[in-house]
């Protein structure tokens, strides 16, 4: 799950250091269990430590889900929120153990 990346002369420049005017976009990922439900839930979700550039998302930015396990990337969605903490705190629950991604974003398909 990773910011989109930004290039300058002197090198690369990550998405976490942008500020949200430059911010392009940002790819979420999923395996096959989580997959299924960034879609259902519309809710794409990042670990804590990727905050520093998920609270940059705001309404309208592109973001994209990369599906790790069949190595596609889907998309164009919209962020329909602004990045935040815990918007759904139950998110990717599998055997009474929470998966690690409370930097959320809410979202829907601009593909039809």
């Amino acid at each position: 799950m990773y910011g989109l990346k930004m290039s300058s002369y002197n090198g690369s420049l990550s998405a976490r250091g942008l500020w949200k005017t430059q911010l392009g976009g940002v790819i979420f990922g999923a395996n096959k269990t989580t997959f299924n439900e960034c879609l259902w839930k519309k809710l794409f979700g990042l670990p804590s430590s990727h905050f520093v550039y998920v609270k940059k998302i705001e309404t309208g930015l592109p973001v994209f889900l990369f599906n790790y396990t069949d190595r596609t990337l889907l998309g164009i969605f919209e962020a329909v929120s602004s990045g935040q903490m815990n918007i759904d705190p139950y998110a990717w629950t599998c055997e009474g153990y929470k998966k690690p991604f409370p930097a959320q974003v809410h979202h829907k398909s601009l593909v039809t």
